[in-house]
């Protein structure tokens, strides 16, 4: 007898579509977090940032890693294509920001290993300025773990 699997991007579909509403009410300030220090910089100088999205099933929980290392706070420069991939390559995610306080094209999206999502940062008014996403990685079982970090763009646009 043949399982079905469970198709991780639709699951992850329509976890972003109940899920996108509770994070666009979360981040609906001009500028939603003081902390503007960069702890970890993505790209620069021309360069693409890549941001991986993580289900660490041992430790139940999703995490974004830049340059390899956890970053639930991650700078980048206005003007730079972030790349949002997975970290584990049979994974799936969406991410969720705020309608009105998005730094991306879009402000929800959604990715594999196949098909990660490319989108140019912009900086919309003033220097510096801080948005909070969320976003839902799920593995290739179903299983699936959420996280609410931030990210700076830098300068102006």
């Amino acid at each position: 007898m043949k399982r079905n699997a469970v198709d991780p991007v639709w699951l992850c579909l329509t976890l972003a579509m109940l899920f996108a509403p509770i994070a666009a009410s979360a981040d609906n300030t001009p500028d939603p977090c003081s902390d503007t220090s960069c702890p970890v910089i993505c790209g620069g100088g021309g360069s693409t940032c890549v941001v991986q999205l993580k289900y660490d099933k041992a430790a139940g929980m999703a995490q974004v890693l830049v340059n390899g290392s956890p970053a639930p706070l991650f700078c980048t420069d206005s003007e730079t294509k972030v790349k949002w991939v997975t970290a584990n390559a049979r994974s799936s995610y969406a991410v969720s920001f705020n309608p009105n306080h998005t730094p991306f094209p879009e402000s929800l999206f959604l990715g594999d290993a196949k098909h990660p999502y490319t989108g140019t940062a912009t900086n919309h008014g003033g220097n510096d300025r801080c948005y909070v996403y969320s976003f839902v990685v799920c593995d290739k079982d179903g299983a699936c773990q959420h996280a609410d970090p931030r990210v700076v763009i830098k300068g102006s646009p």
